[in-house]
């Protein structure tokens, strides 16, 4: 079998503790529709939550497409870039507090990202 640039070696991926840690969602920067579609307060500020992958650790808490993702341990949240940022700067198995809401109604919960690709 020849590789091609879609496949990837075993050797050509990292082992686990230098992988980054992932938290298992598709997001959205939070628009009027998005909003609207997710029926989200206009005054509340995060990243929406799109889609969750099967046993990750959003699954694992229980998120939902349309959850907005507002903080990561203390920061604040707003842009797909500081939510990536974030995350992308933890190695698998950090623990932090993440605060998400759901129809405007919040809840912060730790969690351990891991690092499954």
């Amino acid at each position: 079998l020849k590789d091609t640039p879609d496949t990837q070696n075993e050797k050509d991926v990292p082992p686990l503790g230098e992988r980054p840690a992932r938290l298992g969602v598709g997001i959205a920067e939070t628009t009027d529709d998005i909003r609207k579609a997710y029926e989200m307060p206009k005054e509340l500020k995060g990243v929406v939550v799109t889609s969750v992958q099967p046993d990750s650790v959003a699954a694992r808490l229980g998120m939902k497409p349309g959850d907005l993702i507002q903080k990561i341990g203390d920061k604040e949240v707003t842009s797909i870039a500081e939510l990536t940022g974030e995350i992308q700067s933890l190695k698998p198995g950090a623990q932090k507090r993440v605060k998400f809401s759901r129809f405007g109604k919040g809840q912060t919960t730790t969690i351990e990202l891991d690092a499954k690709f």
